[in-house]
């Protein structure tokens, strides 16, 4: 019998696998500042 694939699973597996690397999962790793930021907020106004 084969199993079915449950994305509830695989996502909290994912979760705790981060967990248990220590990093939290939920926090950015990137930077929010980026080359085009300043320009783009120029031309929006």
């Amino acid at each position: 019998m084969a199993t079915t694939f449950d994305p509830y699973t695989h996502v909290t597996d994912s979760i705790l696998a981060e967990l248990e690397n220590g990093t939290a999962p939920w926090r950015k790793p990137w930077t929010g500042a980026g080359p085009f930021s300043s320009s783009a907020r120029m031309l929006s106004v």
